[in-house]
């Protein structure tokens, strides 16, 4: 089952849930920061207006190319992200929950 597939460094990586996929840490450090509903919905449409942020959408693949990044949103907990490339090359982060990772490898440190 595709929800068993095992997200590695290195490797392909499926998402599995919809995700935010960003050029940069501080993009989606912006974002997550904004309070859930309509002020992280306008921080990210802001970002996706200038094509520096999207939308993946359940079932896209990207290639995990480095380690893993954790930002501190204001007024949150700490997030994981994974930098990764798109099909076409592009190079950006995305939440490591978005790949379906069993468990945040900071748990792990």
């Amino acid at each position: 089952q595709p929800g068993e597939e095992r997200c590695v460094e290195g490797g392909r990586c499926t998402i599995v849930e919809r995700t935010v996929f960003c050029r940069t840490p501080q993009q989606l450090t912006a974002i997550l920061s904004e309070r859930p509903g309509p002020a992280r919905r306008r921080v990210r449409d802001l970002f996706a207006s200038t094509g520096d942020c999207t939308i993946l959408d359940v079932g896209d693949t990207l290639q995990w190319v480095d380690a893993i990044v954790v930002i501190q949103p204001k007024g949150e907990a700490p997030a994981e992200l994974i930098p990764v490339a798109r099909a076409d090359g592009q190079r950006g982060l995305v939440l490591s929950g978005g790949v379906g990772m069993a468990a945040p490898a900071t748990a792990q440190r």
